[in-house]
């Protein structure tokens, strides 16, 4: 067993334009646009640089999902409206 098997690591049916995992243990993430008009592009900062997550499928009627792990500091985020996610922090059994 790798992984706890505890409801105190999820953080589940949330909304927000930014999460930021608020511990010390890297986290996975994932979810949707908010908005089913499209989406320009996910914004994941790790180590104080900010990466470009680009999740559209090109068409601007339907909702944009994306997953990513962000390490303890890293954030994704997505312009107003924002996004649906559940994350689950990864910490050891």
């Amino acid at each position: 067993n790798y992984f706890s098997n505890s409801s105190n690591v999820v953080v589940s049916g949330s909304t927000g334009s930014s999460y930021t995992p608020s511990s010390t243990y890297s986290t996975f993430v994932s979810g949707r646009s908010i908005d089913d008009d499209g989406v320009s592009n996910y914004t994941v900062r790790i180590g104080g640089v900010n990466y470009t997550l680009r999740m559209g499928d090109g068409d601007d009627d339907s909702h944009d999902p994306f997953a990513c792990f962000l390490p303890p500091g890293g954030r994704v985020s997505l312009n107003s409206p924002g996004f649906y996610y559940l994350a689950v922090q990864m910490r050891p059994a």
